[in-house]
């Protein structure tokens, strides 16, 4: 059986703008939500939902500035 975490995890996986926003990070270690919704062309509280699943997967470690 699959454990929550890994389900967690690959679900963070599986969309593509979740996928777009890890090779965003990948090339630019700094990046804000306003921008990643400008670069990856979504809207700002879109861009917030995408990152917070990626941060619930344990794909993305963050922090507040």
């Amino acid at each position: 059986m699959i454990s929550e975490e890994v389900k967690l995890f690959f679900k963070g996986l599986a969309n593509e703008k979740r996928q777009a926003i890890i090779i965003l990070f990948l090339n630019q270690n700094e990046v804000t939500v306003n921008q990643v919704a400008e670069l990856i062309g979504i809207g700002q509280s879109t861009a917030s939902e995408q990152i917070s699943m990626l941060k619930k997967a344990d794909i993305f470690i963050y922090s507040y500035r």
